[in-house]
């Protein structure tokens, strides 16, 4: 592990003046190690004051750089050294029972039909999918074409969509983005069962880019829904909803009834393991734009991996079957 100070001015006077300056209390170095796998992963930052007793040794000499290396774990730690931990995704959807997605609601999207990439926070919820705590654990985000946002409709068109680790520094209370999973669907023109929709789920990390699993629409005459499979495309979970549910015929009605609609996540033996509810944003919101809710309850024993699968399953869902209703300002 190497840390590396700023360097000081090349002249001499420069370098009294700021020797002159830490005496006086009024410097702080701070340094910061950089990289995506900080080591025990732990990002570590520390922000000393030469005046507190913890001397700056080595001065450059000549305009020289210091570089300051600790070669062993055996080193004495800084007392004012803040270590932030930087949780693993992987380890926070293994920890975590259930998600909530909040959508974003674009005001020029909902005030002149202007449509927006869409924009997802995910936050963490318990079994039954309340949302538990108000920082998000996940932050997606869409990236596609205007003219295909505008011309086509979300069972269609083509996004890509980065979805991050948010990890909040302890020192600045400012939220840390790091790469977690790449969705990419390509356009499809879908007629009855030919060329149907599909989305890929990349777990990304350090550049490289490991395929996850498959979403799939399948065909079905009176049912919504998908097919989860793995990266080996074998099939893993099977997501369903009924076509007659008042939340998705009557949508946007004040009614409690009207403002949800329900899926079941299947196993491969078709037995019931949890529920996908979606939520409508409110009455309001629900009349001007296209912004929903979901909440999952993840499957019990079920790995980081496939609860991955079915967050990006949910997104997927919103794609196919909400995001075809038009505003109050296009019709």
């Amino acid at each position: 592990m190497s840390f590396q100070y700023q360097q000081f001015g090349g002249e001499q006077n420069s370098f009294n003046d700021q020797v002159y300056q830490q005496q006086q209390g009024q410097v702080s170095v701070q340094m910061q190690q950089f990289g995506n796998n900080p080591q025990n992963g732990y990002q570590q930052i520390i922000n000393e004051n030469p005046v507190q007793g913890l001397p700056i040794t080595n001065f450059p000499i000549h305009g020289q750089q210091q570089v300051i290396n600790y070669p062993n774990n055996n080193m004495q730690i800084p007392q004012n050294m803040i270590m932030v931990p930087i949780l693993d995704p992987l380890k926070k959807l293994a920890d975590c029972q259930g998600i909530f997605i909040k959508q974003k609601l674009e005001l020029l999207q909902a005030l002149i039909g202007w449509q927006h990439e869409n924009v997802y926070k995910v936050f963490q919820a318990d079994v039954n999918g309340i949302q538990v705590g108000n920082n998000p654990i996940f932050l997606c985000k869409e990236k596609s074409e205007c003219m295909q946002r505008m011309m086509l409709k979300g069972d269609m068109r083509a996004f890509n969509m980065n979805i991050t680790n948010e990890t909040s520094s302890a020192l600045s209370g400012q939220s840390v983005s790091t790469p977690f999973l790449a969705l990419e669907r390509p356009f499809k023109c879908t007629f009855f069962a030919y060329n149907r929709p599909v989305l890929k789920v990349y777990y990304v990390e350090n550049g490289s880019k490991v395929l996850y699993g498959l979403i799939k629409n399948p065909f079905q005459c009176c049912e919504l829904g998908c097919e989860v499979y793995d990266a080996n495309e074998q099939l893993k979970f099977l997501i369903k909803g009924k076509c007659c549910q008042l939340g998705l015929i009557c949508r946007g009605l004040p009614c409690d009834s009207c403002q949800q609609y329900e899926f079941t996540v299947q196993n491969t033996t078709g037995q019931i393991v949890t529920r996908l509810l979606k939520k409508s944003s409110g009455f309001i919101k629900s009349y001007l734009s296209n912004c929903d809710d979901f909440s999952l309850g993840f499957p019990i024993n079920s790995t980081a991996q496939e609860k991955a699968l079915l967050m990006s399953a949910t997104i997927f869902l919103d794609y196919m079957y909400f995001e075809n209703k038009q505003t109050n300002n296009q019709k």
